[in-house]
């Protein structure tokens, strides 16, 4: 198949005028960004912003099914806790005197016993 050269022509019409929709907006010296309806004030500035939501909303529904499968209860996660708690036994602390030396030292030890 061959290309005629009229379908050359044609198809850089059509892409000459997609080119001017997506082309940058010059700004007048008293509009500003907020009139055009975008933050950001370039093309490629637009498009970096269009893909960075998008993967933040993959990422939000990853996350979602993330949750539903790994959420307990929170009465379960209250009684796992208690459990842990119980098992746990309780130390008492022990303060040493504030006397220098190795000699105070091993008294509060012999003392303590």
């Amino acid at each position: 198949m061959a290309i005629s050269l009229k379908d050359i022509k044609k198809s850089k019409k059509g892409n000459k005028g997609q080119f001017r929709t997506l082309k940058d907006k010059v700004l007048r010296p008293w509009q500003g960004y907020e009139e055009l309806g975008s933050q950001t004030r370039t093309l490629a500035g637009r498009e970096a912003v269009k893909n960075a939501k998008l993967t933040v909303q993959k990422n939000n529904v990853w996350v979602a099914n993330l949750k539903k499968r790994s959420y307990k209860p929170l009465e379960e996660k209250g009684r796992e806790e208690l459990e842990i708690r119980m098992r746990l036994k309780v130390y008492e602390v022990y303060k040493f005197k504030k006397l220098t030396g190795l000699f105070h030292f091993i008294r509060n030890m012999i003392g303590r016993l």
